[in-house]
């Protein structure tokens, strides 16, 4: 779905922006899963959980994307 061109810079903050506004917690549970099951690097700490955008790879990308929008889409945010 995605190629390299999409992921630009502004396409990734994107991205960002929509975990950043995700208020259910059983959705960030649900993001962290996807994230251990893809086996995306990931540091923990008291603040949250933390992983690198720019070193995900397209197809896991999508995966992401496709998970965020279903929490917009059922307005489970």
């Amino acid at each position: 779905m995605f190629d390299d061109s999409d992921l630009s810079y502004e396409y990734k903050k994107k991205i960002i922006n929509k975990i950043q506004n995700i208020k259910n917690k059983k959705n960030y549970i649900n993001l962290f899963k996807l994230i251990v099951k893809l086996n995306i690097p990931y540091s923990l700490n008291n603040n949250g959980i933390f992983f690198n955008i720019n070193k995900i790879n397209s197809k896991d990308l999508n995966k992401i994307t496709k998970l965020i929008d279903s929490f917009q889409i059922y307005n489970y945010n």
